[in-house]
């Protein structure tokens, strides 16, 4: 993620270029004399080239200078060539197949905000700017899951159950910086003490995935406290409501729900804040839309509700906090007040994933 706005030191192109392949002519000398008499040629890497009259012209080639005195090229298609006179079948527009100066982008233009994903086509854009280098995002996260039933992603055994939330996490983090998967964390605090101190020492942020809530072996914000600082612990909103915020060794660190719904809005509602925070960046996006269909909140507590965005507004999806195939679906999340009936075409904000 790049974190600084990127501006062009150059135009692009640098000067009048021609469009395609022809004959550098001036409009008004065409139609006056018919006939015009080539002077010369000009290649992409032509460096001068003299002014021209409006009797005379120039053979140019696509990417080519256009020589001063010129204002259209007639393409090689419709150009007929005779004794060094050329001629034209068709009679050219002031500018025609001409690249002016700047087209693409002007010196000072911005090319790329900041908080942008650098992607392969980036890559194009800067060079061709001669801009060599770029202030990005870079910081080091490390996240674990944790449950005495979940095995790593990346290991097969038909006895347990694989890691399915904790690639999500790290594929999100991926865009801020180097991500370090640190595994399976037992229920266990000394297990999940070690896991945070090592953690502390090597990474900028620290999330852990499950044992957030208040159960008997959910170890991971008492062990944070007793480690670090626990500013928050939880919220009074359904699904997001066992997320908790501090520190560990003065190191961030987000506690996110086990339940992949839970989990992803979380992130999205807690752990996009602390990115903020340590990025300078702008990352948490909102849509006002409105609601596709009646909705009823029967919850005894605020709650968040999966919306897919269409062209009729936001329709909330099927609500529950593990729902896999609900929240492919989804383009974000909005949080609705307990209790109330909300109708179809009221306005509502929609907080839309990264």
């Amino acid at each position: 993620m790049i974190a600084e706005d990127v501006y062009s030191p150059i135009d692009v192109p640098e000067m009048d270029i021609a469009a395609m392949d022809g004959y550098a002519v001036n409009v008004e000398g065409l139609e006056k004399y018919g006939k015009l008499k080539v002077v010369g040629k000009s290649f992409p890497n032509t460096v001068e080239l003299p002014p021209i009259e409006d009797d005379q012209a120039v053979y140019v080639t696509t990417g080519s200078p256009i020589p001063p005195g010129a204002n259209a090229v007639i393409r090689i298609e419709s150009a007929r060539l005779d004794n060094g006179y050329v001629t034209s079948s068709l009679r050219p527009k002031p500018g025609q197949d001409i690249r002016p100066l700047g087209e693409d982008f002007r010196k000072g233009d911005l090319l790329i905000p900041k908080g942008s994903i650098l992607t392969e086509r980036h890559l194009g854009l800067l060079l061709r700017a001669n801009v060599d280098e770029v202030e990005v995002v870079d910081l080091r996260s490390c996240v674990f899951s944790t449950g005495d039933e979940l095995i790593p992603y990346y290991v097969s055994d038909s006895g347990k159950v694989r890691d399915s939330i904790g690639p999500i996490i790290t594929s999100y983090l991926k865009r801020f910086g180097t991500v370090e998967y640190l595994g399976v964390v037992k229920d266990d605090p000394h297990e999940l003490e070690r896991v945070l101190i090592n953690a502390s020492l090597r990474c900028d942020l620290i999330l852990s995935i499950g044992g957030s809530s208040v159960g008997e072996r959910d170890f991971v914000k008492r062990v944070v406290s007793r480690l670090g600082d626990l500013v928050f612990e939880g919220v009074n909103t359904n699904v997001i409501k066992r997320c908790g915020v501090g520190k560990v060794n003065g190191k961030a660190f987000v506690s996110l729900p086990g339940q992949v719904v839970s989990t992803v809005t979380s992130f999205h509602e807690f752990g996009l804040h602390v990115l903020e925070t340590l990025s300078g960046l702008k990352l948490r996006k909102v849509k006002e839309v409105e609601l596709a269909q009646d909705l009823e909140v029967k919850h005894h507590m605020d709650s968040v509700y999966l919306i897919k965005l269409t062209n009729h507004g936001g329709t909330p999806l099927r609500w529950g906090v593990g729902l896999y195939s609900e929240l492919v679906k989804a383009d974000g999340y909005a949080i609705f007040k307990r209790g109330r009936k909300y109708g179809k075409g009221e306005r509502f904000e929609v907080k839309l994933f990264i």
